[in-house]
This record gives C-alpha cells, structure tokens and sequence, in this order.
C-alpha cells in the first residue's frame, strides 16, 4: 500500500455512483436493472411476453403440425342450432346465441310493429304492448324452448337487453308508418 498524501485534498463524501454505467444502451438487455426486486422496463416485459407468446406458438406447431383452423359458423349452422329443442346450449357451444337474440327481437319487433299499425293501436297501450311481448317472447324461446340456463350467457340481464333498443326503434319506426299510411294516409277510410 501506498501511503496517502497529506497535501493532496480528501474525498471524504461517497461515491454518488460508485458504479458508472459502461453500457449506455442497458435497456436493451432483458433485465438491465441488477437489482432483483426492482420493477422491469416496459420493454423488458414486451420482449419477455413476446418470447413468451413465440414459445407457446412453436409449441402448439410442434404439437400439432397440421393445424385445422375454425371455420366461422354458416347461417344453415346458426338456424340449426337455434331450432334445437332443448340443447342446453353454453356460451362455448353456441357463441352466436347473442346475435340469435338480436334477430329474433329485431324479426319480433317488425311482425308486432305491423300487427300495431294494422290494427289501429295508439299512445301508451302501444308503448306497453312492445316490451311485455318481446321480453316474454324471447325469454320464453330461450328458457322454455331451447333450455338454456342465463347464468351461462351472463344472467338474464344480458339476455334481455341485447338488441332491446334497436328493436325498440324498429318497433316505434314500424308501427308509425304502417299506422299513418293506412290510416292517416286515406288506404282506409
């Protein structure tokens, strides 16, 4: 050891970075911080979830080289399966059986539109006639004709509210024009 110089002035505060960074493009590597309990960069977690996701890929290509890809369901396929008495569908089974609902309300409400503007239905026995007919209609068609439990596609809720405010314009645009071409219009007088 070398004795110190007393002439020469003392540093005697620390170090505020006794480890200079040789590496100025440290965020490059996977885990440029060398503290174990620190958060990782944002880069650092995209390229790890990347290299994650490639595994999984190479892994299911290796499992099964000749993958078969799903084929979206055709509407011969959707019919089918909405006029099967009793299935016991799932949200895995039938995933389409939202948009099932949304035509069945959509059909609902054009038919009951026409029925209201034919026959001379006015004000609030309209307005109430709608949802208690549709509501009772297509949860009768899912509970009773196709058995579906609502828990699996959300709860009832959910079921009974898809497609309900289109319907409802289709409903109110139907029956006021098929009420005011046969009878404002002069078809019948």
């Amino acid at each position: 050891l070398e004795p110190k110089d007393p002439t020469q002035p003392s540093n005697l505060s620390p170090d505020p970075n006794p480890n200079p960074d040789p590496d100025p493009d440290r965020n490059l590597h996977p885990n440029p911080n060398p503290n174990p309990n620190a958060m990782p960069t944002d880069k650092a977690r995209r390229r790890a979830a990347g290299k994650r996701q490639k595994a999984t890929e190479q892994a299911a290509a290796e499992a099964n080289p000749n993958p078969k890809k799903a084929e979206p369901a055709t509407i011969r396929v959707i019919l089918r399966k909405a006029m099967q008495r009793d299935a016991g569908w799932t949200k895995y089974t039938f995933p389409e059986f939202f948009e099932v609902v949304f035509w069945i309300r959509v059909v609902l409400s054009v038919i009951f539109g026409l029925v209201c503007g034919l026959m001379p239905i006015t004000g609030a026995l309209g307005v109430i006639l709608f949802p208690t007919v549709t509501i009772a209609g297509v949860s009768g068609y899912y509970t009773y004709f196709l058995g579906i439990d609502e828990e699996q596609f959300g709860g009832q809720g959910e079921l009974l509210k898809e497609g309900m405010m289109v319907s409802i314009a289709m409903y109110v645009l139907v029956w006021t024009s098929t009420y005011t071409a046969v009878h404002v219009g002069g078809m019948v007088r």
